[in-house]
């Protein structure tokens, strides 16, 4: 569990574990903190499954392969781990043997996002943009995320992968993430260009980072089914220009009738 020194699961942070406890001057450098805690919450992801993509970050206890036995390691029992992010949690059963230890692929934070989003590991890359033409006409499409390496079209110090203090919010490739909780209480990323490049270039250069929509909250209920994402943005495009026309027919309609009034009347007295 991780325990946060403010409220809305933001501040400093300490980690505890299952069976320890904290009592007023025992000793223990995490008390105060704990006790001072504001905000907290269970942390599932690469405890009691393993996110895809991030096995190195698996910090589960469990020290039995998936056949039951145990592991070991050059001093005595061994837990799982893994080397590699593209590898499933393993750990030796004997000298030199490695065994899978059967553990699942996380569905919270890979298909949906936990709390603030800071331990999203998934694969959305997606943002909302529009553009206003004549204070009237508005379109709407689509931005990629801007890398987390490059900068840009925005350039973005302090949150490259290698940046200090960045390491702990999986940044890679243009993926979705949260490393400004302090800001953000979801996923989001920089505007790239990746798609619709001139468009998204120059809405970068008013909004330099947004929200990613098609990232939903675990405890929704809910996991996005992205499929129809486009068709959605086409239908409100459609509308927006249905609404546009109408306003323009009626306000054709509008002053034709006044004008045919004028007419009527100046023909009177003609």
């Amino acid at each position: 569990m991780d325990i946060l020194s403010e409220a809305n699961y933001q501040g400093d942070q300490v980690e505890v574990h299952d069976g320890e406890t904290f009592t007023k001057d025992d000793g223990n450098e995490k008390t105060e903190q704990v006790l001072a805690a504001k905000s907290y919450y269970a942390v599932f992801p690469n405890v009691f499954c393993y996110l895809q993509d991030y096995a190195h970050e698996y910090k589960g206890k469990r020290a039995q392969d998936i056949n039951g036995k145990e592991c070991k390691n050059s001093t005595g029992p061994g837990v799982c781990f893994a080397d590699a992010d593209n590898e499933a949690p393993q750990c030796y059963i004997e000298d030199g043997l490695l065994s899978p230890c059967g553990i699942p692929k996380c569905i919270w934070d890979y298909k949906c996002y936990s709390q603030n989003g800071v331990n999203y590991r998934g694969d959305e890359t997606t943002i909302n943009a529009t553009k206003t033409s004549y204070m009237i006409f508005t379109k709407h499409f689509n931005c990629t995320c801007e890398s987390w390496n490059d900068d840009f079209p925005t350039k973005h110090p302090g949150t490259h992968p290698r940046d200090a203090g960045m390491d702990k919010y999986g940044l890679r490739s243009v993926y979705c993430r949260n490393p400004n909780p302090e800001k953000y209480s979801q996923p989001w990323c920089y505007v790239g260009v990746g798609q619709n490049h001139d468009l998204c270039e120059d809405f970068a250069k008013t909004t330099a980072s947004e929200v990613c929509p098609y990232t939903k909250k675990c405890n929704d209920g809910k996991i996005l089914h992205t499929g129809g994402r486009q068709n959605l943005r086409e239908s409100k495009h459609l509308f927006s220009v249905i609404t546009t026309f109408m306003t323009f027919f009626l306000l054709f309609m509008t002053l034709y009738k006044h004008v045919f009034r004028i007419v009527i009347f100046v023909s009177k007295f003609e």
